[in-house]
């Protein structure tokens, strides 16, 4: 939306926040995003590069706590639903990764790989 503005516009801001639903993201609404949206306008303005970079994080942290949160319940239900997925702590083994690195452990990598396709 302001892609192709080189100058701020707060009411132009305004009215596009205003589009969003107030409110927690569990509940509906898109305070987040609100949030989100605000911070990505500040990195375009901005001529400080650090302020800039930062603003773009935490924008970029915002919106995806939003999604995280509007699509939990159906992860969780997915998860639940699947019995394949159960975390179990005592199938766990310990890991050796220095065995993964290298050339030699190319064909490890590619094993452990077909067996995580195979579960």
């Amino acid at each position: 939306m302001f892609h192709d503005k080189n100058e701020e516009d707060l009411k132009a801001l305004d009215t596009f926040l205003a589009k969003l639903q107030p409110g927690e993201t569990a509940t509906g609404g898109q305070e987040l995003l609100r949030k989100a949206f605000t911070n990505y306008y500040r990195a375009r303005y901005t001529g400080d590069q650090k302020l800039k970079h930062e603003a773009a994080y935490f924008a970029n942290c915002l919106a995806v706590l939003h999604e995280h949160i509007r699509l939990e319940p159906y992860i969780k239900k997915s998860i639940k639903d699947n019995p394949s997925l159960k975390y179990d702590p005592s199938q766990l083994q310990t890991v050796e990764f220095e065995k993964f690195i290298g050339p030699e452990g190319s064909a490890l990598r590619a094993k452990t790989w077909e067996q995580v396709l195979a579960a």
